[in-house]
């Protein structure tokens, strides 16, 4: 006797180890989860499978507002930029680089400029011999 197929779950998908579920399965737990008591939250995660740390980070995604990441995510390289995206990214670095490099020798000159002004206080620098009066 052969065993009946199995049905797969529509309220996820599993397209690798790690199940991704649905946004609107995510919706359903969260709104369910509400519903109950605190006892009974940890046997309705184990009937459907579910750790607290999903369920939290779920919560998390919803209250700071970002429902786009409840939605299943695109996997998969990213696509390649075109030639111009590329040389105006490594631009756009050298850019920044330089900017960094102008501003330590803008302190630089501040420093030696300091530097300069406590040489004239000094009562004698080391160039000039002691004064004999």
């Amino acid at each position: 006797m052969r065993p009946a197929a199995t049905i797969p779950d529509p309220e996820h998908t599993k397209t690798s180890a790690r199940p991704r579920y649905t946004a609107a399965f995510k919706r359903k737990v969260l709104t369910e989860v509400e519903q109950l008591q605190a006892g009974e939250i940890g046997a309705y995660l184990r009937k459907m499978g579910l750790y607290s740390g999903t369920l939290s980070r779920w919560r998390w995604e919803r209250d700071s507002a970002t429902m786009q990441s409840l939605a299943p995510r695109k996997r998969g390289p990213k696509p390649k930029q075109s030639a111009e995206q590329v040389e105006l990214t490594r631009l756009q670095r050298k850019i920044d680089a330089l900017e960094q490099k102008l501003v330590v020798a803008h302190e630089i000159i501040e420093v030696q400029k300091i530097s300069e002004i406590f040489k004239g206080l000094s009562p004698q620098t080391p160039d000039e011999p002691p004064q004999t009066g």
